[in-house]
């Protein structure tokens, strides 16, 4: 029986998330990062992931709190730039997209297993995570 739960136990915390709520990250061993770990983990990287539309994004986040990149709805590329920061244990994105479109928006971050999950900024319990990876540009 032991081995089964241990076995139960490494499945989710591997393969789950991508349905997985704030609570399930936590009850994982989860860890929201903190002002300090986003400063260390987010400038001069790449930064990728499902937004929450369910499209995949691809950012550079440049030092100096700049990014461009692209999403990719419904088959499209469409080109997005704008300033990013970090805040209140969040980070924050002010964004524009090609054809005049914004979008402005807060997130946490989560990490388990050296796995890294977005959530909204208010990050309640019940709320939706999605992975995000971070690369060296």
């Amino acid at each position: 029986m032991k081995k089964y739960f241990l076995y139960l136990l490494a499945f989710f915390a591997t393969n789950v998330f991508a349905q997985s709520t704030v609570q399930e990250v936590m009850d994982a061993g989860g860890k929201r990062l903190t002002t300090e770990q986003l400063q260390g983990l987010m400038p001069s990287k790449q930064f990728t992931g499902k937004m929450g539309q369910g499209y995949e994004t691809d950012f550079k986040l440049d030092k100096d709190g700049s990014f461009k990149g692209f999403v990719y709805p419904d088959g499209r590329t469409v080109s997005t730039w704008g300033s990013w920061r970090i805040e209140n244990d969040s980070y924050c994105m002010d964004m524009r997209y090609t054809g005049g479109g914004t979008n402005k928006f807060c997130n946490s971050i989560f990490e388990v297993n050296g796995k890294y999950f977005v959530a909204g900024s208010a990050a309640k319990p019940d709320a939706g995570v999605r992975e995000r990876f971070f690369k060296p540009l």
